[in-house]
C-alpha cells in the first residue's frame, strides 16, 4: 500500500511542479513545493482537479530569511551568530579537553602511571 501511495504522490506531485514550471520551483518537499514566485493557484487546482477530484492544494507564503525565533534576520547574520556560537563552543572544548603537554612525563610507562593514578588506579 505504502508504495502504491507513494507512487501515485510522485505522479500527482510531478504534473503539478510542471505546472509551476514558469513560478521557478525551488524545492520539492513530501508533498509540497516552494516557488521563487507565486503560483497561479487556479492552474494549480485545475491541474490538480483533472488528477482527482476529491484534492485540494493551499498556499502557505514563507518570508525569506526569517529566524526560527520570529524575527527578521538576515542570513549573513544569522551566519555570523551561528560561527561565532560555535567559535566559543571550541574553544571551551580546548580549554577542557586539551591536556597540558608538561602534565604527563615524556616517559610511556610513567605517564601511563600518571594516567592511571589520575582515574583512580594503582599499579
Amino acid at each position: 500500500m505504502a508504495y502504491l501511495y507513494q507512487s501515485y504522490e510522485t505522479i500527482v506531485m510531478n504534473d503539478i511542479i510542471h505546472t509551476l514550471k514558469d513560478r521557478h520551483v525551488l524545492l520539492w518537499v513530501h508533498d509540497g513545493v516552494y516557488t521563487k514566485r507565486k503560483p497561479v493557484m487556479m492552474d494549480v487546482q485545475y491541474t490538480l482537479k483533472e488528477i482527482n477530484k476529491y484534492a485540494s492544494v493551499d498556499l502557505e507564503v514563507h518570508e525569506k530569511y526569517t529566524a526560527s525565533s520570529g524575527t527578521k534576520m538576515g542570513v549573513l547574520d544569522e551566519e555570523y551568530a551561528h560561527k561565532k556560537r560555535m567559535r566559543e563552543q571550541e574553544q571551551l572544548a580546548k580549554e577542557k579537553y586539551t591536556p597540558v603537554e608538561e602534565y604527563y612525563s615524556e616517559d610511556p610507562e610513567l605517564a601511563l602511571a600518571q594516567v592511571l593514578k589520575e582515574q583512580g588506579y594503582a599499579l
